[in-house]
């Protein structure tokens, strides 16, 4: 029971931790395209 409670909660965070990534991988995408529109 315990161990189920932990696996849950570790698929969770895995779920957290990709869309943080995912988040992360956005943002260097926004800033290299508006350094790439504006010539910054």
């Amino acid at each position: 029971m315990v161990f189920a409670f932990i696996k849950s909660i570790l698929r969770i965070c895995k779920k957290c931790f990709a869309i943080v990534q995912i988040h992360d991988i956005i943002k260097k995408i926004l800033k290299d395209a508006e350094r790439g529109v504006f010539g910054v």
